[in-house]
């Protein structure tokens, strides 16, 4: 099964309502945290590892606290373990100032191409923040792949083109929005009086 079978398989996406980090109410709702045992944290470090293998190039996968670090650690596992050994490394919220100081755990940052792992990306807020730490870190170059792509509006156009406009920075998706919806939509899996409310907030954020 591709991605979006996968976390519809195990229950991943939510339909209902529900306030995201943005302060947006949303019809919908991606839950990795839901992914609670190694057997699914490896599968989705799989597809990550796969898709970084046929598109990416990089030396360094880096999770951003806290739900893209055990992205992170499972795409290096998977694809160290299928392919070649890659490097992994994330980063606190706070620096720490005893024992292992500095904000980045794991592998050091400068010169390496480096590629951020996250579950979803909606205004790309969050990403931004990962970026200009990378780049104040000495990263070569840097990447993003998120698990979904909620296709979201920004402040003039669709969030993760103007993200890449603002940045330089590709962003990569192993799963869309639409793509998921239809596919629950196909299977009878989603309420009539959500399809409703689906439909206006595309309307209003893409």
């Amino acid at each position: 099964m591709d991605f979006s079978e996968y976390l519809i398989s195990t229950g991943c996406v939510k339909f209902g309502r529900f306030e995201l980090k943005s302060g947006r109410l949303s019809p919908y709702f991606i839950n990795f945290g839901i992914l609670g045992d190694g057997e699914k944290l490896d599968a989705v470090g799989v597809y990550f590892a796969d898709y970084i293998k046929g598109k990416c190039k990089c030396d360094l996968i880096f999770g951003p606290a806290y739900k893209g670090i055990p992205i992170a650690i499972a795409t290096s596992i998977a694809y160290s373990g299928k392919y070649s050994p890659i490097e992994w490394a994330f980063d606190r919220k706070e620096a720490k100032s005893h024992g292992d100081v500095g904000i980045i755990v794991g592998s050091q940052i400068p010169g390496k191409r480096v590629i951020i792992v996250d579950d979803v990306f909606t205004t790309g807020g969050t990403k931004v923040n990962a970026v200009e730490l990378l780049r104040v870190q000495g990263a070569k170059s840097i990447e993003i792949l998120v698990g979904v792509d909620r296709e979201e509006k920004g402040e003039k156009e669709n969030a993760v083109e103007e993200f890449e406009n603002n940045t330089g920075v590709k962003v990569h998706s192993l799963a869309k929005i639409s793509e998921l919806y239809s596919k629950m939509k196909k299977n009878g899996m989603i309420p009539k009086e959500t399809e409703k409310l689906y439909e206006e907030y595309r309307k209003l954020y893409g």
